[in-house]
């Protein structure tokens, strides 16, 4: 039987290392981040509507001119449309369906995965669009998540606290739904152990996926691979090479005190639950004068309804 896979996680963890991992595996066919499920699915399932009377040639229309829709090199015209009621408010789940059923079957490969980290923040969704699916959550030390994000286009437009509550409250929020809404199709995996003991972290992951681990799986950067976009290299490079066994722990050379202590602060029950030993930093002083009016800072913030992340 196929399954969906849909892994997630803050941008900058390792969602795409571990979605080529995956993509590796014989039978399992992860597509290049297409984003549907937040463009179509989502919004569908919060009740908007994205078009007042959809129809198959409207569809053609709209995927044709989706430039993320257009990496999967699916032609919409060879979506089975027949039995799509184009009334119904959750139509685009049946599409997605669809999209699925033509991408394995170019792949010649029978478990489908999607990898969006943005999709941490639309656990409930998931569930109700594919209340059978597994979702990894692949989660990555917040103080090298914060720096990596720093060094990246995307992230330099964004000042360091944000970046900072950003992580605090979706990875949160994921290591609250995910087990909420999913039950044991939830899987956490920790980059550190993917990169320190990749073979043993594999192999309890696939054990929850219900499948085989195959050696092959750590040899992904051998293989071909249309997952990641050319404008995409300058942040996403480390996939075509093999696994960076020491890229973890970099926050301890390179990030200043202050924003260690500031990361550790808003980030701390994550980085307690997740088991990442603290710096030992202290200060009276950072408590008293940042540490408070950053935590009422992140407070609202966590309000709002968006994420920073690319």
């Amino acid at each position: 039987m196929s399954k969906q896979l849909f892994i997630v996680g803050a941008g900058r963890s390792g969602t795409t290392l571990l979605q080529s991992i995956l993509n590796a595996h014989t039978q399992i066919s992860f597509a290049p981040e297409s984003h549907f499920l937040r463009n179509y699915i989502f919004p569908q399932l919060k009740g908007k509507s994205i078009t007042e009377s959809p129809d198959f040639d409207w569809l053609i229309d709209t995927l044709n001119s989706d430039e993320d829709f257009k990496r999967l090199e699916i032609d919409p015209k060879e979506i089975e449309h027949e039995s799509i009621d184009f009334s119904s408010k959750t139509f685009f789940i049946d599409v997605f369906n669809e999209v699925m059923r033509l991408y394995l079957a170019k792949s010649d490969k029978i478990h489908f995965g999607d990898k969006d980290p943005m999709n941490l923040n639309h656990i409930a969704q998931l569930k109700e669009a594919y209340p059978d699916a597994h979702v990894i959550h692949i989660i990555r030390d917040p103080r090298d998540v914060v720096m990596s994000r720093m060094k990246t286009e995307w992230g330099k437009k964004h000042p360091f606290f944000a970046h900072v509550f950003d992580y605090a409250h979706h990875v949160s929020k994921g290591l609250k739904n995910g087990p909420k809404y999913f039950g044991d199709k939830y899987h956490e995996i920790r980059y550190e152990d993917l990169l320190v003991s990749p073979e043993s972290a594999l192999k309890k992951l696939c054990a929850e996926l219900g499948v085989e681990f195959e050696d092959n799986m750590l040899s992904y950067h051998e293989k071909d691979s249309n997952l990641v976009k050319e404008n995409e290299k300058s942040w996403k490079g480390n996939v075509d090479k093999p696994i960076m066994s020491d890229n973890f722990d970099k926050w301890k050379k390179e990030m200043k005190q202050a924003e260690v202590m500031l990361v550790e602060t808003v980030c701390g029950a994550v980085i307690d639950k997740m088991n990442y030993s603290k710096s030992g930093y202290s200060s009276v002083f950072y408590f008293l004068f940042l540490s408070i009016p950053y935590q009422v800072m992140y407070y609202l913030f966590s309000l709002r309804k968006t994420s920073i992340e690319k």
